[in-house]
C-alpha cells in the first residue's frame, strides 16, 4: 500500500463529465475540467500556451486542481505533460506528485491522442489520480 492521504475508495473513482478548451489571449489556452465523483461535480481550470503542448499541460493541470479540490483531496503538484509518438501513434503522458506526504508520492498516466491533446492528458490525469486514490497501485 502507499502512504499518505487518499480520498475515500467508498466516494468511488473520479470520472470526466466534460471538458471545454478555449483561447484565452493571445497566444494562450485554457481549459476547463468538469469531473464528477460519488454524485458530487468539481472543477479545475488551468492555462497553458496555445500549442499542442501548452494545451496538453493545461487539461491535465485542470483536472489536478479539481482531484485536489475534492473533500480529502491532497495537494497535488503538476510536474508535467508530454506529448510521445512510439509505433505510429501518438501519446500524452502525465506526472504529478502527491505533496502530503515525504517522500512526495510520485504519480503517473499515460493515455493515446486520439481526438486531441486536452482529451488524452484529462484522462492520463484521471487514471494517474484515480490509480492513487482507489488504491489501484
Amino acid at each position: 500500500t502507499v502512504p499518505g492521504p487518499a480520498p475515500s475508495a467508498d466516494a468511488g473513482r473520479v470520472v470526466l463529465v466534460d471538458f471545454d478548451s478555449t483561447r484565452a489571449g493571445a497566444q494562450r489556452a485554457r481549459c476547463t475540467v468538469t469531473l464528477e465523483r460519488g454524485g458530487v461535480r468539481y472543477s479545475g481550470t488551468a492555462e497553458g500556451a496555445d500549442t499542442l503542448q501548452g494545451r496538453a499541460e493545461a487539461a491535465a493541470e485542470a483536472v489536478l486542481q479539481g482531484v485536489g479540490g475534492m473533500p480529502g483531496g491532497a495537494s497535488l503538484g503538476f510536474e508535467g505533460a508530454r506529448l510521445v509518438e512510439t509505433e505510429g501513434r501518438s501519446y500524452v503522458l502525465v506526472a504529478a506528485r502527491v505533496m502530503d506526504v515525504r517522500p512526495a508520492l510520485p504519480l503517473s498516466g499515460a493515455a493515446m491522442m486520439d481526438r486531441g491533446p486536452e482529451e488524452a492528458a484529462i484522462l492520463a490525469a484521471l487514471q494517474a489520480t484515480n490509480r492513487w486514490s482507489t488504491g489501484d497501485r
